[in-house]
């Protein structure tokens, strides 16, 4: 009585899903386990720093590659994800080079609304965060 197909989609789904279950335990694991050693080799400034990078990148991310990323996956052929991918590569690099001129000529202004100075020396490598964003 039970349809084959639907056995096999059962067990393909079951089996999709123990695999991101336990690769999401393990990141948890490394995370529980490296981080005792991270609060020994950087004080909680160091922490703040980077939560407040990973906010302005979070925050400005959203436009770094226009989402091409996302298109590629539905794409209809081989030759129009290939076409995506050239496409989301020369947003993301444009983009890129746009926020590092932003940063570079409004680099007292923008430390000025985040009030952070240890920051500075952070703030050049959002660009370049971004350009490897799409890499992901």
């Amino acid at each position: 009585m039970f349809n084959k197909n639907i056995l096999n989609l059962q067990n393909g789904f079951i089996s999709n899903i123990t695999k991101v279950i336990t690769g999401t335990f393990i990141s948890q694991l490394i995370v529980l386990f490296i981080t005792p050693i991270l609060t020994r080799l950087y004080k909680p400034e160091a922490f703040g720093v980077l939560a407040l990078y990973v906010s302005i990148f979070s925050v400005t991310s959203i436009f770094a590659n226009g989402k091409y990323d996302k298109a590629v996956i539905i794409a209809n052929s081989d030759h129009e994800a290939h076409l995506l991918v050239r496409i989301g590569f020369i947003v993301t690099t444009v983009i890129s080079l746009l926020y590092f001129f932003i940063i570079f000529f409004f680099q007292g202004i923008l430390l000025d609304i985040v009030k952070e100075p240890a920051l500075k020396r952070w703030f050049f490598l959002i660009p370049v965060s971004f350009f490897f964003f799409w890499s992901k």
